[in-house]
């Protein structure tokens, strides 16, 4: 038996008598078969399996434990049996016609319980397997301390999949060391082609061709987070941003993504600084689906390197939207402040900062806030609204939230238009 465990462009599998390939790894590309039996274990992925014209069921055979994109038999006269998908495998596609899929795609599952397959997860993802349909799971509480970390998902490479950290821990996650530029796939830039990158455990999520891929991102937590980030314009300890807001050098990742995005259970606790749009879990979201952000918690405090209306916030970031927000049972503590001296034009809030307009909806309910907010213009405990008609929008619901008293502001303020007058919600 031949086992492989790295990546791959591709393979090609001429002929294997008495025995099998077996792929634990990745092949980011096509597996071309032309005789022998390749078998996908559970957590190895194959993006197409291409069937040579002469494959037959007596000469060729893939059995799928892990997960495999599409089978392309077009080459062939008859599929029969040659892919079998086990109880934990998935194809998505069987078939030329790609008609019909095989397995169910929640039983294939990726365990991670050292660093070293952490490194090996994120390599997969950045290396071309987005994960799509897949679960990732942390068996284990991981130290990152020294570590020079590279984010999971890229401007070319992003990632769309579930990741459960179910409960474990990730220690001191920093940026020290880290280089980002366009050869690693991690730049962005803004449209004026300004320097800037996501950054966080996750850089970037969500999908380049597949609009409507979710993502999920659940019960992990983070301490001694040193995020020290002058350039990262997208910017928190679970994720920098997704794929709407992300930019590459060539423009938007995915303008059309309406993904949903669920991200609940997180804790962060350090120190996060970053150029714009930073915040203790995410950075930054503009997708056009619904984003449920629930049961977060932040402690880290958050320091806004820019001026001019740069943002920063306990929780998001920043979300700008056509689409829907709900964030609920979320908390901070951390205190949230400029590390330059404070002008006019601050975009500063405990929780969230959103960009309103017509037709997104922004749900802001049950959170809490006692940190300090440090602002001498725009500010606000809970949620700092700006954008379409604030004062009178029915977009924005906020609600049952629990505001701080060493700040001076508000649980929510808006703008209406960009500046213009505010509009305080001190019931909120």
């Amino acid at each position: 038996m031949v086992y492989h465990y790295n990546n791959l462009d591709t393979l090609n599998v001429t002929a294997i008598k008495n025995s099998s390939y077996h792929e634990t790894g990745s092949v980011v590309n096509v597996a071309n078969l032309t005789a022998g039996r390749i078998v996908v274990e559970n957590g190895g992925y194959i993006k197409e399996v291409a069937l040579a014209s002469t494959a037959t069921n007596d000469t060729a055979a893939v059995v799928v434990n892990g997960y495999v994109g599409t089978v392309d038999s077009s080459a062939i006269a008859e599929e029969s049996n040659k892919v079998t998908a086990t109880g934990s495998g998935y194809v998505v596609h069987n078939g030329s016609d790609e008609a019909a899929s095989m397995g169910t795609a929640t039983s294939v599952e990726t365990a991670i319980t050292t660093l070293s397959q952490l490194h090996e997860f994120r390599d997969r993802v950045n290396g071309g397997q987005d994960y799509t349909g897949l679960t990732v799971k942390l068996g284990a509480d991981l130290d990152l301390t020294g570590v020079v970390w590279t984010p999971i998902g890229n401007s070319n490479n992003p990632f769309s999949g579930t990741f459960d950290g179910q409960n474990h821990t990730i220690k001191g996650l920093t940026n020290a060391g880290y280089e980002a530029t366009a050869d690693n796939a991690t730049f962005t830039t803004s449209t004026s082609n300004s320097s800037g990158y996501a950054y966080g455990l996750f850089g970037i999520i969500g999908h380049k061709t597949n609009n409507t891929a979710a993502v999920t991102l659940k019960n992990l937590i983070f301490t001694e987070v040193n995020i020290d980030a002058p350039q990262s314009n997208m910017c928190g300890a679970l994720v920098g941003a997704d794929v709407k807001a992300a930019k590459s050098t060539s423009g938007t990742i995915n303008s059309n993504y309406t993904g949903d995005i669920t991200i609940s259970n997180i804790r962060v606790s350090g120190s996060i600084k970053a150029l714009d749009s930073v915040a203790g879990v995410v950075g930054k979201i503009y997708s056009k689906g619904a984003t449920n952000i629930s049961n977060c918690s932040n402690s880290a405090d958050i320091t806004i390197l820019g001026t001019n209306q740069k943002k920063g916030a306990g929780i998001l970031g920043f979300i700008s939207t056509a689409g829907s927000l709900t964030l609920t049972g979320c908390s901070n503590s951390g205190n949230i402040s400029y590390a330059n001296s404070l002008v006019e034009l601050e975009n500063i809030a405990g929780i969230v900062i959103a960009m309103l307009t017509s037709s997104n909806h922004i749900t802001v309910t049950g959170n809490t806030n006692t940190g300090t907010i440090q602002t001498i213009d725009r500010g606000a405990s809970i949620v700092f609204a700006m954008g379409y008609a604030v004062s009178t929008a029915s977009s924005l619901v906020v609600n049952n939230n629990t505001c701080s008293a060493n700040d001076g502001y508000n649980c929510a303020y808006g703008l209406d238009g960009n500046g213009g007058s505010g509009s305080t919600y001190p019931n909120a």
